[in-house]
């Protein structure tokens, strides 16, 4: 809720400053993800050292969000896959094989981000992919709490149906995006 309400506010910010101009129409920038940057810049450019601290600040941030969530899932894959076919094992060999799996979820991670970049708008299409089944699910729940008559059947048929066709509409706006 914090961070909405930051991000929110930041947001807003940059409208403020930038609300009779547009960055992208004036060549300052190509993109729109260069914005806060763009905005950090402008903005601490009289104090000698801020803008790197606030580069810091985000590599900071990223590496240690990105170390737990390696960290979470080599101790995942060890618990469900390796703690079970390799019960008598040492716990050096244990940490060494964790930390194995670690080091190769983060090549792949890295991949990833490279396969990405050459794609573009990969944050965008997951993201739609990723919320669109959030609409039927919301509207089954409301449907339980507000209209008593309706049975499960008509819950699943009106869930599956909701389902394919936000699928149906999100796979067309990525293929727009993506040009495909």
């Amino acid at each position: 809720m914090i961070n909405i309400t930051l991000y929110s506010f930041f947001g807003l910010t940059l409208y403020a400053n930038y609300y009779k101009c547009d960055p992208i129409l004036d060549g300052t920038i190509k993109r729109a993800d260069e914005i806060v940057p763009l905005f950090v810049r402008q903005t601490f450019r009289s104090i000698p050292g801020l803008t790197g601290l606030f580069v810091v600040c985000i590599l900071s941030a990223s590496l240690s969000t990105l170390s737990s969530g390696l960290n979470a899932i080599a101790t995942l894959v060890w618990e469900d896959i390796f703690a079970k076919k390799l019960p008598n094992i040492k716990p050096y060999k244990a940490v060494l094989i964790t930390k194995i799996v670690a080091a190769t979820v983060g090549v792949l991670c890295i991949g990833v981000a490279f396969i990405g970049k050459e794609i573009g708008t990969i944050f965008e299409a997951a993201l739609s992919l990723s919320g669109s089944p959030m609409g039927p699910l919301f509207a089954v729940f409301s449907m339980g709490l507000l209209l008593p008559f309706v049975n499960q059947y008509g819950a699943i048929v009106g869930l599956i149906s909701g389902q394919l066709i936000c699928f149906v509409i999100n796979i067309g706006g990525v293929g727009i995006m993506l040009k495909i």
